[in-house]
């Protein structure tokens, strides 16, 4: 038996209103709250502490333990106190999206930087 699709299902619109219409990233460009964003390339910490620096409240900051780049306090500082940010390190590769998933569900912070070492599989 073929049975339509509920309407309200298929759609692009957030499903939580948005108040503010985004988080602000840069002058006018926002950002859509409750979303998983990516930001890629060299300027990626840079666009990452921005956004932190724009939001207000504490930012989880997930990166692998064996990662040879550490963000520094002096560097964090130009955009946003440094005591805002938690660092986790996890020591296995399948555990950084596992940590992120979890901060994502706990909505215990407005703010879930994951620096994966390369795409997801």
């Amino acid at each position: 038996m073929n049975q339509a699709v509920a309407p309200h299902i298929l759609t692009n619109r957030p499903t939580r209103p948005d108040p503010e219409n985004g988080a602000p990233l840069l002058g006018d460009l926002r950002l859509a709250r409750a979303r998983v964003h990516e930001f890629c390339g060299a300027s990626r910490h840079t666009l990452a502490l921005t956004l932190a620096g724009q939001l207000t409240g504490p930012v989880f900051w997930i990166t692998p333990a064996w990662a040879a780049a550490n963000l520094n306090a002096p560097a964090i500082r130009r955009f946003l106190n440094p005591g805002r940010i938690t660092f986790f390190n996890p020591g296995r590769a399948e555990d950084l999206l596992w940590t992120m998933e979890e901060a994502l569900r706990a909505g215990a912070v407005p703010l879930v930087i994951a620096d994966l070492p390369g795409p997801p599989g």
